[in-house]
């Protein structure tokens, strides 16, 4: 399908942590990266789910979007996820150009 063909060009770009900026730009010839802000809350949360759904949804027999996933949470786990002090309560953090941002969003 033509969603499927979209997300196939997505991931295309790759990243080494497995974590995708909020937006895409599409020039019609190529796909870059639209900005630097990494995000598992609002606009950026859906699309490691759609990653995992479309995996499950077709019988698990796509295996490149359930490693996406996998390296996705691996990266999560690896730069967003981290614990408060005094009160030892986790928390995923966001991301800008490299630099970790400890704020939660509430979608989170």
């Amino acid at each position: 399908t033509i969603a499927m063909r979209a997300l196939d060009e997505v991931l295309k770009l790759q990243t080494d942590s497995g974590l995708f900026p909020t937006f895409i730009h599409n020039t019609k010839q190529t796909l870059s990266f639209g900005n630097s802000a990494i995000s598992i809350g609002a606009m950026g949360d859906s699309f490691y789910e759609y990653l995992l759904k479309i995996w499950l949804q077709g019988g698990k027999k796509e295996s490149k979007y359930r490693e996406m996933y996998d390296k996705a949470i691996d990266g999560i786990m690896d730069k967003l996820i981290f614990m408060s002090r005094p009160n030892y309560l986790t928390y995923v953090a966001e991301m800008n150009m490299g630099t970790v941002i400890h704020k939660m969003d509430h979608l989170s």
